[in-house]
């Protein structure tokens, strides 16, 4: 089995703006030109296969658009954003099936809803961010930490618990978790 090790080209910023896969034979060619906003973000790529993704952005250059081209759209988001840049919705043209939403907190702007075709998904949080549960449409994990000396919280994930597992996490350090099984 040969391994796919990927070559790429950039430019004067260290963008990307070719890219190839060695371990094929002949070599795959994954992108074959990109071009990029005045201020960064990825206007334009164009595939190995021929296809053409396109981006949009408004003036702060959250996303409005992204469009795949082929013999017709292969993939046509259209972005909404509330007034500080969230994303609030994605349209899917091609197949409305696959539109999501997203809500937010009015203060901290932590993701609260989060819709599409995977289902509904839903996060509520304590005053200070730290995420309480999750709820992925019938099963809910709960989260919990410990304490501190001073009645706070650490910033240690103690555990989650839904009906299939276990998780216990430091995030002080954030190397790795435990699953329980």
């Amino acid at each position: 089995m040969n391994d796919l090790v990927i070559g790429a080209m950039q430019d004067y910023m260290t963008r990307v703006n070719d890219a190839e896969g060695n371990g094929a034979n002949p070599p795959l060619q994954l992108v074959n030109v990109a071009s990029y906003e005045p201020f960064g973000p990825l206007k334009t790529l164009v595939l190995g296969n021929s296809l053409i993704e396109t981006r949009a952005f408004d003036n702060r250059y959250a996303p409005s658009e992204i469009r795949v081209d082929g013999a017709s759209p292969v993939l046509d988001w259209s972005y909404t954003t509330d007034p500080v840049g969230n994303i609030t919705g994605i349209t899917d043209l091609p197949n409305a099936a696959n539109n999501r939403t997203y809500a937010y907190q009015d203060i901290q702007y932590f993701l609260t809803q989060g819709n599409g075709p995977w289902g509904p998904r839903s996060w509520t949080y304590d005053r200070i961010g730290d995420r309480l549960t999750e709820t992925r449409g019938t099963v809910t994990d709960t989260y919990a930490y410990p304490t501190n000396t001073a009645g706070g919280r650490n910033p240690k994930l103690f555990t989650t618990r839904d009906l299939r597992r276990s998780v216990s996490v430091d995030c002080r350090e954030c190397l790795g978790a435990a699953y329980e099984d």
